[in-house]
């Protein structure tokens, strides 16, 4: 907004006053007289002061005219160059974000333009309102991360009670045929499982970003790996042509977990020091207007480490499947099958649903806190209940063992139930009665090899025989086809001197 005066000089010097008509406005302005109404084209003023507001910059021009009441002077015309200033942008906003609020997990955005911005406010575009948008983090104290807390400590408390009862009766026959230092471990993966969520509270830095995946590859390996480790001493015992004797014992399996935990923490580590999963700053824009908020977010962009550990995670799990294929047909006493099967598919099916879904409801801080946190509750007591419950079931005497058929008296053998006086003599028994049967049939097994040997050895003396009798045949076949040998010639021998004796 500026002044604008028009002059002009009366000829003939009488003292009439002189009143001025805008012949052409300009495009640029637009001008208001004394009273602030706005000034119309042909429109006698009888002052020349007027108030110029600037509409869009660029240069115009304005003609007027003067008159003393008698006689209009020529038009004069004048430019008008209204400078341009530099348009708006979000360096001349100031955005006030409150703190996170605990009750809802929401925080709000207000946009203002900065008092010593020299922009071209007029034709700015509108600031956005008040704006809503969830923390950057889950607090402690929000009512989502209370209620993943609650449900985890119950979860966490029936494991408890399955592992006090596997320790308890770990010598029981039903725990002791399953090893039952095996599905201790994978009942202690299951609750270092329960407890990810809890890597996922509180404000946001380096190392809690890459503690999660840390705590989540080391629970996932604790949980499947003595699973995986089992089919595998089973597929191996079971898969032995040869009857090769086979060094594996629980402890030399145990120490194989121990030292890929261990490789596994290393690695961590080593990511931890060099590429760690860490916190990164970004502008988070919004729709409907222009004006964005610093975010905080765990990124993956400069280190590979997730992707490692989705692969130390993968490969073992087609393994362990490909192997609990393979010894489908074991007896159930020996292995596991259709447990490792049901915790590894659901393993399976929760990580391509939760991993892409997650991802593309990053930004919903809340909402992806509860979906990984039900995730990780439900596979893990899924893949738990399916390896336990069952052994305590049958422990228990409420459900009766599985039969294995005997290949030679085609019968059933049927393990005792547990849940009676009495169980622990006929268990030993029962399994007294198996290693019996087990070498009673490796005694015929190597009888009966014997007797192939033997059978072999006279059908490669009866071979030889066959052979010289098939040499003397050819050769007087051979002697036939040429024909009887031609008289042989004899030479005349010398006259016998007989001696004579004088009777």
């Amino acid at each position: 907004m500026t002044l604008l005066l028009l002059s002009a000089s009366d000829a003939d010097d009488t003292d009439a006053s002189l009143t001025y008509t805008i012949t052409r406005l300009p495009s640029t302005v637009d001008i208001t007289d004394a009273s602030g109404a706005a000034v119309l084209a042909d429109t006698p003023l009888s002052t020349g002061t007027l108030t110029v507001h600037s509409a869009t910059c660029g240069l115009s021009t304005l003609s007027f005219t003067a008159s003393d009441g008698s006689l209009p002077s020529a038009p004069a015309v004048t430019t008008i160059d209204v400078a341009c200033p530099p348009a708006c942008t979000e360096a001349d906003m100031l955005v006030a974000v409150s703190d996170c609020d605990v009750g809802s997990g929401m925080r709000s955005a207000v946009w203002s333009w900065s008092a010593t911005t020299a922009c071209d406010l007029p034709r700015a575009k509108p600031l956005l309102g008040a704006v809503s948008l969830q923390c950057d983090y889950v607090a402690w104290d929000m009512p989502a991360a209370m209620a993943v807390v609650a449900l985890l400590a119950i979860l966490v408390a029936f494991k408890l009670v399955l592992l006090a009862y596997f320790v308890r009766y770990r010598h029981a026959p039903v725990f002791r045929i399953s090893q039952a230092t095996f599905g201790i471990l994978v009942i202690c993966g299951g609750i270092m499982a329960d407890l990810t969520p809890l890597t996922m509270l509180g404000e946001l830095s380096t190392v809690r970003c890459h503690l999660f995946p840390t705590w989540m590859l080391v629970a996932v390996s604790l949980l499947y790996g003595p699973l995986l480790l089992k089919t595998w001493k089973v597929w191996k015992v079971f898969d032995n042509p040869r009857l090769r004797q086979l060094r594996l014992s629980n402890s030399r399996l145990l120490a194989y977990l121990a030292l890929g935990i261990l490789i596994e923490l290393l690695g961590a580590l080593v990511f931890g020091l060099v590429q760690p999963l860490k916190t990164v700053d970004y502008d988070y824009s919004f729709s409907g207007g222009y004006g964005s908020v610093r975010r905080t977010v765990c990124s993956e962009e400069e280190t590979i480490y997730h992707v490692v550990a989705y692969a130390v995670v993968a490969v073992p799990l087609c393994g362990g499947l490909f192997l609990a294929f393979k010894t489908r047909n074991v007896a159930g006493d020996y292995t596991d099958n259709k447990a490792i099967l049901g915790s590894m598919y659901t393993l399976v099916i929760a990580a391509f649903v939760l991993i892409p879904v997650t991802r593309i409801v990053g930004d919903l801080t809340v909402v992806n806190f509860m979906m990984i946190s039900i995730g990780v509750l439900f596979v893990s007591t899924v893949s738990v209940s399916l390896y336990a419950v069952p052994k305590i079931l049958y422990h228990r005497g409420i459900l009766a063992q599985p039969r294995r058929i005997d290949p030679n008296t085609q019968g059933t053998i049927t393990m005792a139930n547990e849940g009676h006086p009495g169980s622990l003599a006929v268990g030993d028994h029962m399994a007294a009665e198996e290693m019996a049967e087990l070498k009673s049939e490796l005694s015929e097994m190597r009888n009966t090899c014997q007797e192939l040997r033997e059978d072999k050895m006279e059908l490669q003396v009866k071979l030889r025989q066959y052979s010289a009798d098939d040499q003397g045949v050819a050769s007087s076949t051979a002697t036939a086809e040429r024909g009887p040998a031609p008289p042989q010639k004899s030479l005349p021998t010398p006259p016998s001197t007989a001696a004579s004796s004088s009777g």
